[in-house]
């Protein structure tokens, strides 16, 4: 059965339930490649708007970036990105788990 644009443009807005970046970003690769074999291609700016919409709230700092970055982003420089941030140690958890050092003066 064929899909058509609108059935195509749907799917990326639920593209992200409990899948993994890596799994995420392949299914919008999926989606964008078929609207373009119907011949809708999409700017890549408006790749990029589709992806970031639908990234869960962890990557919200990652969505601020790259909406401000002065030079546009490619696909592939976003999912790099979005795999660098997933794996890196989260700052936050670091510091909420270190016990601050104590001193006890007689």
């Amino acid at each position: 059965m064929e899909q058509t644009q609108v059935d195509l443009c749907q799917q990326i807005k639920h593209t992200n339930d409990d899948k993994t970046v890596s799994e995420y970003m392949q299914s919008i690769k999926t989606i964008i490649d078929d609207l373009a074999m119907i011949g809708h291609d999409l700017t890549h700016g408006k790749i990029i708007v589709h992806a970031l919409d639908e990234l869960t709230p962890e990557f919200k700092q990652m969505k601020v970036v790259v909406q401000a970055k002065e030079s546009p982003i490619f696909f592939e420089e976003l999912l790099e990105k979005l795999l660098d941030q997933k794996n890196s140690p989260k700052r936050d958890d670091t510091l909420k788990d270190t016990t601050p050092p104590t001193a006890q003066f007689n």
